[in-house]
């Protein structure tokens, strides 16, 4: 049991990180003086992945770890996460799907998703298919998909994150309800 709770502290771990990162370590795309209001600021990352979504891929027993569901804001930009897991009888794996999404609430919160996937990060695939733009970073076994004005950071894995791929990734995000 304690490797699960192990493992789920690690994911949220770099959730957090990533939405730090988001957030905190770009200023410079964030910055502008455009602040229109955007009627789909209202998205949240569980409104993209749902429940049935996640007991689909992982299993009646999947269920959402308390303070999963989080979320944070500026003036252009709403982050949330939303994640589903399932620990292996004896708690020693883990399996689990999670949803960032970068929502824009502005006119300049929109430029700084599309300016994620002007210039994307070396290293990554593109892959196409899936949203409006999309690349999947190796890195972090992660898939990332500009859809309309919104950013979302997928993950989908098996007993551990590490295990994450492009096709597992690929898999979950067409069942998301991507808005």
């Amino acid at each position: 049991m304690k490797k699960g709770i192990a493992i789920i502290v690690i994911v949220a771990l770099v959730v957090g990180i990533g939405i730090a990162y988001l957030i905190t370590l770009k200023p410079h795309i964030l910055s502008s003086t455009n602040n229109t209001a955007l009627a789909s600021s209202s998205v949240t990352a569980c409104d993209v992945l749902s429940e049935t979504v996640a007991k689909q891929l992982l299993g009646s027993d999947a269920t959402q770890p308390s303070g999963s569901d989080g979320d944070t804001s500026t003036s252009d930009i709403t982050v949330s996460n939303c994640m589903y897991t399932v620990t292996s009888a004896g708690g020693a794996k883990a399996s689990g799907v999670t949803v960032l999404a970068r929502v824009a609430k502005t006119s300049d919160g929109v430029s700084t998703n599309k300016a994620q996937f002007a210039d994307m990060p070396s290293g990554v695939q593109v892959v196409s298919g899936i949203g409006d733009k999309a690349y999947y970073s190796p890195t972090f076994h992660q898939l990332n998909v500009l859809k309309g004005s919104n950013w979302y950071i997928i993950s989908y894995y098996t007993d551990s994150p590490a295990n994450a791929t492009l096709k597992t990734d690929t898999q979950l995000a067409k069942k998301l309800n991507f808005q």
